[in-house]
């Protein structure tokens, strides 16, 4: 039996609903400022980073929705501080000590796109993870827009983003979905995720 935590925080099958995913938010000024000076410090060291992962446990949320002709995933990962300051160092493309917009994008756009290249889709055949968009929120938060272009019942998917850096993991449905486990997962403790998503059709509301 797959476990984790639900909307609620209560221990159960690791399924929860979109209710309690807040909205996309950019990062507040106040945890920028707060981390620079340090984040400068470090880009003065030399540093190998041997995994693009970070350090410490992941923390994710998945969260799934469909339309007519496609699925979407929002992927949402959280980061710890140090994390975060390490992060900065890599976006500082030019080592100036300063982050500016285009470094910003071009940064987390082809974070994107890598995290898309660590799915495996199908439906019938392979479905390709289209990055969209991503954006920056509170708590040091990354949310990450994907697309499946496909009119299919049920997808397959798989996740190894974290296949070397297990932490805990959410999963999320909308009213659009049914998502459930293909296999038992113990989501406080996740590495490869393995997901059925199956389009709900619309509901008539008889009016």
């Amino acid at each position: 039996m797959a476990t984790g935590l639900s909307e609620n925080g209560n221990q159960d099958s690791g399924i929860g609903t979109r209710a309690g995913l807040p909205g996309s938010l950019g990062f507040e000024s106040a945890d920028l400022i707060g981390l620079v000076w340090i984040a400068l410090s470090v880009i003065s060291m030399s540093i190998a980073f041997a995994h693009d992962t970070g350090l410490g446990h992941s923390r994710r949320t998945l969260l799934w929705e469909a339309g007519p002709d496609r699925f979407v995933l929002e992927y949402r990962i959280h980061l710890p501080e140090d994390e975060v300051i390490l992060e900065m160092v890599k976006i500082d493309a030019d080592g100036n000590g300063e982050i500016s917009d285009l470094e910003k994008e071009s940064f987390f756009k082809q974070k994107g796109k890598t995290l898309a290249t660590m799915f495996t889709v199908t439906d019938l055949k392979p479905v390709s993870a289209l990055f969209s968009t991503f954006s920056l929120g509170h708590s040091f938060t990354q949310t990450y827009r994907f697309e499946f272009v496909s009119d299919s019942h049920v997808l397959t998917f798989e996740d190894g983003n974290f296949r070397d850096k297990p932490g805990s993991a959410r999963v999320l449905k909308s009213k659009t979905t049914k998502v459930t486990f293909a296999q038992p997962e113990d989501l406080l403790h996740a590495e490869v995720l393995n997901l059925r998503i199956e389009r709900v059709p619309a509901q008539n509301d008889g009016n």
